[in-house]
């Protein structure tokens, strides 16, 4: 609960597309989720739908008794970045209206919390419980807010203390380079980007990754139509025609899938097309379509046996 709590306590209403001023100016990856724009979709009314269901009330009535918040209607949106491949240097930015004050004095009766003062700021740390390392032992947990603003929130000290320098503007910020192709429409609700992806040899469904120089995402929905984008880049157009190759293999054994309509439905809504370097596979149809096949896909694997 500690770590939830420091996760969402902010107070603002950045949202929007990325806040490339936050974000440092050369990442590995960054995800950025803008939560007012998608409470605008049909897809986004799904998931408050599910949100209000009584199963969730609950969990959700005992969370906004405790932090005076309700993430249905304060929370605006989320980003998340790493500055390497490696899971302990991501960092998490959560913009919503909440008491700051209220949730650090919470997250100060944590096990074995402290605080570590950072140039004008300062750092939390804490025991999480619900975060055991390969040692078997509860890891520790980073945050530091920000002008009450926002919040950073780690597995590092070191990355921390970096979000911290980047919202501060002592270190230099996405907004300063010209190089980051993090691109969006104004239907577009999630933006994703990733540079060079560094998977295992053994997982054959990931031969199309690795030919990647770069990934680009985009989901978003307009007049009811949901569209996802999803733009590889690779280093010559020659590796883009093997990816393409690759693609267009997954695609039609994804087209003959018996058993399963919806992920027949699915595969039949994708298009591929090569573009020089780049392969761009775009997937669109009704998001009531979307849902449905979300639902039907959940429903098919409550019934399998365990």
């Amino acid at each position: 609960m500690a770590v939830a709590a420091l996760a969402i306590a902010t107070a603002s209403a950045f949202a929007a597309p990325i806040e490339k001023a936050h974000v440092p100016a050369s990442p590995h990856w960054a995800v950025h989720l803008d939560c007012d724009k998608l409470k605008s979709t049909v897809l986004g009314q799904h998931v408050l739908a599910e949100m209000n269901k009584p199963e969730a009330q609950e969990k959700l009535a005992a969370f906004s008794t405790i932090f005076n918040f309700d993430p249905r209607k304060q929370l605006h949106g989320v980003t998340l970045y790493g500055t390497s491949t490696k899971p302990e240097d991501g960092i998490l930015l959560v913009y919503a209206d909440v008491d700051t004050a209220r949730l650090e004095t919470f997250v100060s009766g944590a096990k074995d919390h402290h605080v570590t003062p950072h140039k004008k700021g300062k750092i939390h740390n804490w025991l999480d419980d619900n975060k055991v390392g390969k040692d078997g032992n509860p890891q520790r947990t980073f945050a530091a807010t920000y002008s009450s603003n926002i919040i950073a929130f780690g597995q590092s000290e070191a990355q921390v203390g970096l979000a911290l320098d980047v919202l501060t503007k002592q270190t230099p910020a996405l907004d300063t380079s010209t190089s980051w192709p993090f691109q969006s429409t104004d239907a577009d609700f999630l933006q994703a980007y990733t540079r060079k992806l560094e998977l295992p040899e053994s997982d054959p469904s990931a031969a199309v990754l690795r030919l990647t120089k770069t990934v680009r995402f985009q989901l978003g929905e307009s007049g009811g139509n949901a569209k996802a984008v999803l733009v590889l880049s690779a280093e010559t157009p020659e590796v883009a025609s093997q990816i393409s190759t690759i693609a267009n293999g997954l695609l039609a054994l994804l087209k003959f899938q018996k058993g399963k309509p919806e992920v027949t439905q699915l595969a039949e809504s994708l298009t591929l097309k090569q573009d020089a370097e780049k392969l761009v596979v775009t997937l669109s149809l009704p998001a009531k379509d979307l849902i449905q096949i979300q639902v039907k896909s959940e429903a098919n694997k409550a019934a399998k046996p365990n």
